[in-house]
C-alpha cells in the first residue's frame, strides 16, 4: 500500500511539473502602441475638461450638503454623529462625545441615532422570535 502511494506521488510530481515552466501565452502580451491608440480619445475628453472651465465654480462652492447632520469640519469626526450612533450604538456615542470635544448637541444626534436603531433592530428581532 505504502508503495502504491509513494510511487503514484512521484508520477503525479513527475508529470505535473512541466506547468511551471510553460512559455507565457498572448493573454498577459500588453501592446503599448495599440493601448495608446485606444486612449487617445479619452485622453482629449479629459484634456477638453480640465480645460473648459466647468468645474471651476463648484471650487468656490463652500456649503455643505450635510451641515444639519454635522460634518467633519463641524465635528471632528469622519461620520456624521447620527450615523455613529445608528451603527456604533453606546461606543459610537462615546466616540462622538470624545472627537467633539463634549459637544453636547453632536452628542445628542448620536444618542437619537443609537435610539432609532435599537428601535429598529429591536422590532426586528421581535418578529424573528415571534415566528411571523
Amino acid at each position: 500500500m505504502k508503495k502504491t502511494t509513494i510511487l503514484s506521488l512521484i508520477l503525479f510530481f513527475i508529470f505535473n511539473s512541466g506547468y511551471g515552466f510553460t512559455e507565457t501565452t498572448d493573454v498577459f502580451y500588453l501592446d503599448e502602441e495599440n493601448l495608446q491608440e485606444e486612449m487617445q480619445e479619452l485622453n482629449l475628453i479629459e484634456y477638453q475638461i480640465i480645460n473648459s472651465g466647468l468645474f471651476a465654480d463648484a471650487s468656490q462652492n463652500t456649503s455643505l450638503p450635510f451641515e444639519g447632520f454635522g460634518t467633519f469640519q463641524e465635528n471632528k469626526t469622519i461620520l456624521p454623529p447620527f450615523v455613529w450612533g445608528c451603527l456604533g450604538g453606546p461606543i459610537g456615542m462615546v466616540i462622538v462625545y470624545v472627537l467633539s470635544e463634549k459637544d453636547g448637541q453632536a452628542t445628542m444626534r448620536s444618542f437619537w441615532g443609537c435610539l432609532i436603531s435599537s428601535c429598529i433592530w429591536g422590532s426586528f428581532s421581535g418578529f424573528y422570535t415571534s415566528g411571523f
